[in-house]
């Protein structure tokens, strides 16, 4: 496969040129980074210029849409939040409503402050012990109460990889005209799977992969997708341009955005590793890897586990050993203990990612530790934490404005001015603009939240 990228970049270093632009290591094979310094280049010629793009990296970019089966794709080297915050930038018209799950990164609702996006919640349920899916008829309910909103935009997979009907959900925001708007940062894989579960596939408008959460590519490599009856409304004669190499109008809006609010120095090393994964998708192995984790899945299943129920991201080990007697931080430390680091644990869960570059000796390791735990006294259970909070402010009205930090148990009565979650990607315990009381005090303090800023 062609890599005009890294083609462009190795020709400028056989010329050996006098770098006399940044970055300032200027390319030598000195420090940590080594020969990667000789890669790491900036927007000279040959190279391209991400936000206006025309030859190597857009080449990457018409291979994404390729392999996702988009309209048009965007290379993020600022990870999956440059994504969102231009989706979100694409759909906003100022002081507009947002129909979204509550199940939301920081970087979305940061985003809606700045744009001036009043979000309408849909709760996540359906599952115990998690938050659960963003169910078709309660976005139908939001948008049929706020006929106005400008977009619908939920979360899936979730961190625990729990994935919402994505179809179904595209149905009904198609029956109201809205674009669907998806936060797939945890399931750029879904496409490769045994079925074809990407959002794009199934109907989203837009969705954002970080692609280095689950394929193989540096930390902050993203993609932004744009499904092709998105694109196609944006179109003069409704038609999606051919040749592409321009992109269609709405890509050419989402680089604007994009611009917006990324960097003007993106990271080439990042770039570089995004047509590189596309390189290596093809010979990657993700049904192997699939089986190789529904085995660990039966083994903890067999020694006494549960792993959530229904419709997953066939990436993830999550697994719940309360009625083994362990919380998932006591088990994720003795998996550390057993030199097994997870992705994350909780009160409840804990999570292993894997990935298809993941050894077989690592799935023995993660096996014999399964095989091995020992059985305590069960625990009590524990349920996904619901408190509802009083809306006093309308997101944007709280965000930003002037505040101070107070210790939480001092904050009763008093309206937050920023999002306070357990995680960045879960369910957030209070959000700008919304009422504390003595049930969030606690809630709060049980996700370990000590402080928060609350407006004067």
């Amino acid at each position: 496969m062609d890599r005009p990228l890294l083609q462009a970049i190795e020709a400028y270093r056989h010329r050996q040129t006098v770098r006399c632009h940044m970055p300032g290591h200027k390319g030598k094979e000195s420090g940590l980074f080594g020969k990667l310094c000789a890669y790491d280049v900036t927007e000279i010629p040959g190279t391209d210029s991400l936000y206006d793009c025309g030859g190597p990296l857009r080449l990457t970019e018409l291979r994404l849409s390729a392999l996702y089966g988009a309209a048009d794709s965007l290379l993020s080297a600022g990870g999956s939040s440059l994504c969102i915050q231009t989706m979100l930038a694409m759909a906003a018209k100022r002081g507009g409503t947002l129909i979204a799950s509550r199940s939301i990164h920081v970087s979305a609702v940061n985003a809606m402050g700045l744009l001036g996006l009043d979000p309408v919640w849909v709760y996540p349920r359906g599952e115990k012990h998690l938050a659960g899916r963003v169910q078709p008829g309660d976005v139908e309910q939001a948008l049929r109460a706020h006929p106005d909103a400008l977009a619908v935009y939920i979360t899936s997979p979730d961190y625990y990889g729990i994935v919402s009907d994505i179809a179904a959900i595209a149905a009904v925001c198609r029956k109201h005209s809205v674009p669907l708007l998806v936060d797939n940062a945890h399931g750029a894989h879904l496409k490769f799977m045994e079925r074809d579960m990407h959002p794009i596939t199934l109907g989203a408008s837009a969705c954002c992969d970080s692609l280095h959460k689950t394929l193989p590519a540096l930390t902050g490599a993203a993609a932004l997708h744009l499904g092709k009856d998105y694109a196609v409304r944006y179109e003069p004669d409704g038609r999606l341009p051919a040749p592409r190499i321009q992109g269609c109008v709405l890509y050419r809006r989402a680089k604007e955005m994009m611009s917006v609010f990324g960097s003007t120095s993106p990271s080439y090393l990042i770039m570089l590793s995004i047509e590189d994964c596309c390189a290596q998708l093809p010979s990657l192995d993700f049904r192997l890897m699939a089986e190789r984790i529904r085995r660990l899945e039966d083994i903890a299943l067999a020694q006494g586990m549960r792993i959530p129920e229904g419709e997953r991201d066939g990436i993830k080990l999550v697994v719940d050993a309360t009625d083994l007697g362990y919380t998932g931080k006591a088990l994720a430390q003795r998996m550390r203990a057993d030199g097994i680091e997870p992705e994350y644990a909780d009160a409840v869960w804990a999570i292993l990612l894997f990935s298809p570059l993941t050894e077989p000796a690592e799935y023995d390791a993660v096996a014999q530790f399964l095989e091995s735990l020992p059985h305590g006294r069960p625990l009590p259970g524990h349920l996904f934490p619901s408190v509802l909070p009083e809306k006093c402010r309308t997101l944007p009205q709280a965000f930003l404005q002037e505040s101070e930090l107070l210790p939480v148990s001092e904050c009763e009565g008093r309206i937050a001015a920023a999002v306070k979650s357990p995680c960045p990607p879960g369910i957030p315990v209070v959000m700008p603009g919304e009422k504390i009381d003595r049930k969030l005090i606690k809630l709060l303090n049980d996700s370990g939240i000590l402080l928060l800023k609350v407006l004067k």
